[in-house]
């Protein structure tokens, strides 16, 4: 994932991720950041355990038209701030 996706999902700016990675700047508990951040680990996490760590399996339904979701998951969490929704969706679908 690039930088300025990950800005757009934290709600944050590009130097920000520049400067988290670095480890100069940390998300503040109860800011919209850091919990995106949380959910975006949560994300990661059940996309792992549904293709038992298949990084390329996870890649393709990530950017892939899923047709429950009408769209793409990549699209829904950076375009539309609904990382929630996939979240949710891949929690149930266990």
């Amino acid at each position: 994932m690039y930088n300025a996706e990950l800005a757009r999902i934290l709600e944050l700016k590009c130097d920000d991720i520049g400067l988290i990675n670095s480890a100069q700047l940390l998300l503040e508990p109860g800011t919209k950041a850091y919990q995106n951040a949380i959910l975006f680990i949560k994300m990661y996490q059940a996309l792992f355990d549904k293709f038992n760590g298949n990084a390329i399996a996870m890649y393709r339904w990530l950017h892939r038209k899923q047709k429950s979701l009408d769209n793409s998951p990549h699209l829904l969490i950076v375009d539309e701030h609904k990382i929630a929704l996939i979240v949710d969706y891949l929690c149930v679908e266990k």
